[in-house]
């Protein structure tokens, strides 16, 4: 479960830091768009990332949030390398297109990651453990992304190669889904932490043992 929510939490932030701070920054450098356009561009994303969240949020009251994001993570995973191919393109309207179109993968991402994460754990726990991993997961995606960007593109001169960044992580992720699914899904939307329905059990008569003995 860790597991699960460091890399969920990562991309979460990750894809923020990367999509809406680096690439402005690497397309002024090796698209040959004016300064200018690439800020509106990059800011009409974000707002259409703004309006895109509550719609994808009530959806996915409405069916499988792991469902949802695993969809939003395939295409994140499948739109790097074109977006990364039409930001260094030079062509304002494929530029515009493109930044549209992940931000529309970003918007469903981000309206079910943080639901999803807290379904994850029960709630004795649920603060205190999303609350250390988020803020490591956090403070590592909002800077070692783009670092290592601008160090692949420096290193090998090919202004494309940041995309495998977005690639790698969205990997993960689909794989950390796909175990979730499997070993950890009891439901839709219900999950459970213990593998063993027996000690889950006694977990419980221990918890609602001294539940009963603190109230009384």
């Amino acid at each position: 479960m860790c597991n699960y929510a460091f890399f969920a939490s990562f991309l979460a932030v990750g894809t923020g830091f990367f999509f809406y701070l680096y690439i402005p920054l690497h397309a002024a450098e090796y698209s040959g768009l004016s300064r200018s356009f690439i800020l509106h561009s990059t800011a009409l994303s974000l707002l259409l990332v703004s309006l895109l969240i509550p719609v994808f949020g009530y959806i996915s009251d409405k069916i499988d949030h792991l469902y949802m994001l695993s969809l939003a993570t395939l295409g994140l995973l499948t739109g790097a390398l074109p977006f990364m191919m039409a930001i260094n393109s030079g062509n304002p309207s494929l530029f515009v297109m493109m930044q549209l179109l992940i931000s529309i993968f970003c918007a469903c991402y981000y309206s079910v990651s943080s639901v999803l994460l807290t379904e994850l754990f029960p709630l004795q726990i649920r603060c205190t453990a999303l609350s250390i991993i988020f803020s490591i997961a956090a403070s590592l995606a909002s800077g070692v992304p783009p670092l290592v960007a601008n160090w692949l593109v420096l290193k090998t001169q090919q202004p494309n190669i940041p995309c495998i960044i977005m690639m790698a992580m969205a990997g993960v992720v689909l794989i950390n889904a796909f175990w979730l699914r499997r070993h950890y899904r009891i439901g839709c939307n219900e999950y459970d932490i213990s593998r063993f329905s027996a000690e889950k059990g006694m977990l419980d008569i221990e918890y609602h043992g001294q539940l009963a003995d603190d109230m009384s």
